[in-house]
Order: structure tokens, then sequence, then C-alpha cells
């Protein structure tokens, strides 16, 4: 078993280091205890993984699950009952809806993002002040996102941009109701939920199930109409009607939205929280600036006559990629991703972690 720290206040144990000050006290611990080690944070014990053999976590995901924990945080599995939290199901459709897909889709995202960014930044001939650079982000992404998701509408992009901020109060919220029994604040947290008093995404949940029902309906019209010309649409939305379990006669639309809504929530946050602490990062550090600027303008010259990169381009751009990744690594979120272990498991080191334990 990973050490435990050693912590002076009964109960409370190493939450409020872990708090006030988590940056440097886990280097501290880390540094005392080695890469793999056990805190007591609200009234649970839970191991931190450092850099050394976080490899081994993200690359078994049949012994680790993120998306357990996940569900456990934010009360999804009462507000979304119909597939969001199955993490298997989520994981086969990352990898044959959108990963085999990235050269299909890339012309698509930069031409959406493009627009995106001359609608909400345009050519800044003025300066321009936005206050929340996490939600402004969301509107930019979403627009993409929404693309190769189910098309782009007004409607759509907006309903994308606002779902992922507004679960977020959930994890505003501190768990202090674990000290009591863990896992009680999430209990509590569902409650209303259940009740029906009280559920954030309700708003954009409701949109995302009306545009999915026009869409749905609209193509499955169209594909009898036109049988062999009809010309199909490459989207996600696309690949879930086409799923076995689908029903044409009968389509289950809150489903849909439903496993749609898991896919929003983990692309658009994602994406803009890392474009967050990126721009943070590189407006902090005006030196960069014009090195960056210079590598991407000896990568414009690969750009077809519509301004379209090719997807190889990308991966000539060493100094952006350095810049990102460095600035990922630093920003404060290191503590972040829960997993949940689904069995015993043994790291190279040695140092065993049993089931079911959260770190």
């Amino acid at each position: 078993m990973p050490p435990l720290v050693l912590y002076k206040i009964p109960f409370i144990g190493h939450t409020f280091s872990y708090l006030f000050d988590c940056k440097e006290f886990l280097k501290q611990c880390r540094k005392e205890y080695g890469d793999i080690f056990s805190l007591y944070i609200w009234g649970q014990v839970k191991t931190f993984v450092g850099k050394e053999h976080a490899h081994e976590v993200l690359a078994r995901d049949d012994a680790f699950d993120f998306g357990i924990v996940a569900v456990r945080k934010l009360p999804i599995d009462a507000m979304f009952v119909n597939g969001f939290g199955d993490s298997r199901y989520n994981i086969m459709a990352v990898k044959e809806y959108i990963s085999k897909k990235l050269e299909l889709y890339t012309e698509r995202m930069q031409e959406s993002l493009h627009l995106s960014i001359q609608r909400y930044i345009g050519k800044c001939e003025e300066p321009k002040v936005h206050d929340h650079l996490y939600k402004f982000l969301s509107k930019v992404i979403a627009a993409p996102i929404a693309n190769i998701f189910i098309g782009e509408s007004e409607e759509i992009i907006t309903t994308f941009a606002e779902f992922t901020s507004s679960l977020f109060i959930f994890y505003a919220i501190p768990p202090v109701l674990d000290f009591v029994y863990p896992g009680l604040q999430d209990y509590v947290n569902r409650i209303p939920v259940r009740l029906g008093l009280y559920d954030p995404s309700a708003r954009q949940r409701s949109m995302l199930i009306k545009h999915i029902k026009n869409q749905v309906d609209k193509r499955l019209r169209e594909k009898q109409e036109y049988q062999d010309s009809w010309k199909r649409p490459n989207d996600l939305l696309q690949d879930f009607i086409e799923e076995k379990l689908f029903d044409p006669n009968k389509p289950n639309y809150n489903a849909i939205a439903d496993k749609m809504a898991f896919f929003i929530f983990a692309s658009i946050h994602t994406t803009s929280r890392a474009s967050t602490y990126v721009l943070i990062d590189l407006a902090s550090r005006p030196e960069y600036i014009q090195e960056l600027y210079e590598e991407q303008l000896e990568i414009h010259k690969e750009t077809d006559k519509n301004g379209i990169l090719p997807i190889e381009a990308f991966n000539k751009m060493n100094k952006l990629d350095s810049f990102v990744k460095e600035s990922l690594r630093l920003n404060e979120n290191i503590a972040g991703l829960s997993h949940l272990t689904l069995k015993d498991y043994t790291f190279s080191n040695g140092l065993q972690i049993p089931k079911d334990h959260i770190f």
C-alpha cells in the first residue's frame, strides 16, 4: 500500500492543507514520500499518483475508471438516465466515431473555428474586454464541436456553450458531509435533482432534445425520400442513428440527447479549460509571443487555396506544442482527474492499490 502522509488534526486530516495550499503541499508530500502516497481528505483516504507513474493509470482503462468518479461527483445519473454514465460505451464511441474520423473532420473544424473566431473576436482593431475567459472560449469552441456532433445553428451553439458551465455548480460545493460518511455529500446533492426541485441543465437539455428530434426526423424523412441519392451527414448524431439498437420507427430522442451530453461536456469543458490556461500563460510571458507567431507564419505557408492546413502540418508546430504542454503541466488543477480502481493493481514500483480505491 502507498504510504499515508502523517497528519496532526484527527477527523480533518490533510483537508485544509489540500484545500488552501494544494500545489506546494503535494510537492512537499512527493518529495518526502515518493511519487505515490495517500492523504486523508474529506473523511476518506485518497491516493495520489505522480508523473512517473501517471501513464500507468491513463493507459490501463481495464484497471482504472474516470467516469465512475465523475458520475459520483456530478449528479448526472439523476439528470441523464439513458447513458451519460456508461463509460464503456463512451470509450467505444470516442474510438469509433471520433478518433478514426479526425482526418475527415479536420477541414470542417478549421473552417468552423475560423468563422467562430471572426464572430466573437474579429480583427480587434479596438481593444475588447471579456470578463470571464472560460465562458468566452466555450462559445468560440462550441461552434466546431457542434459542427462534428450535430450541425451548427445559433441555438445549438449557445446550448453547447452553456451546457458545461451549468453543471459546475456541483463542483463548487465542498463535500463537508463526507466527514460524516463517505459519499454523503454526493447523495444529498442528488436529492433536489431527483425530486425535480433543481436541475441546472434542464433548459439546455430541453433545447438539445428539440434540436435532435428535428434533425433525426429530417434525416429519416430525406433518406426515405431520396433513397440512393441521399447524402449521408458525417457527424456524431448520424453515427448514433445508425447503431443497431436505434429504432427508426420509434426514436428515443432522450437517450440520444443523454449520450450526446457526455461528449459535449467532455470536449467543450476540457478544451475551454486548457485554452484558458494557455492564453493566460501566454499573456503573462510576452517574451514567447514573437517566436510562436513566427512559427505559425511558417506553418501557414502549407495552407491550401481555402486557407486549410493538412492534418500533417499540426505535427510541425513544435514550439506551440511545447508551450501548451508546459502550460497544462503547470496549471493549478494538478489533482483533479480522480479515478477508481476496478481491480487490485500493482504499480511498476511494487506499490499496490486495492479494488474500489479512489485516487
